[in-house]
């Protein structure tokens, strides 16, 4: 997908759906990093940072799904947003977040390195009813 954020996703009863497809790609091979910034992986970051262009995968959007429920529960979105699409000031934000470090957050980001698409057992525990 490439650009997962609150307005690339919407809640369905118990569902999250995706739309906007229009930066994703079909094979992983290298990119421009493009769209907003504030949800990406620590890599893609990286890489806008230094001007790389990233090879995207499955991973990244893992990680920016990670993210997004992180601000959600948290409430950072005003924070989040006040950053903008800097790269280098995202990447801060997201490295002055110890909250990250709390169990669930750790067992979600393992789950999208490991490319563990069954967030079932933990999303429950973090998303109001």
């Amino acid at each position: 997908h490439r650009d997962l954020h609150p307005g690339t996703m919407y809640r369905v009863d118990e569902h999250f759906m995706l739309n906007d497809w229009g930066l994703a790609v079909t094979k992983s091979t290298h990119h421009s990093v493009a769209g907003v910034l504030g949800f990406q992986s620590n890599a893609v970051l990286a890489d806008a940072i230094s001007g790389q262009p990233h090879r995207y995968e499955p991973a990244d959007d893992l990680h920016s799904v990670v993210r997004l429920i992180f601000v959600y529960v948290q409430c950072l979105m005003p924070q989040l947003t006040a950053i903008g699409n800097n790269p280098a000031l995202v990447s801060q934000f997201w490295s002055e977040k110890p909250q990250m470090q709390m169990d669930i957050w750790t067992r979600l980001q393992a789950a999208a390195e490991s490319l563990d698409y069954s967030f079932d057992n933990v999303l429950p525990q973090l998303l109001p009813a």
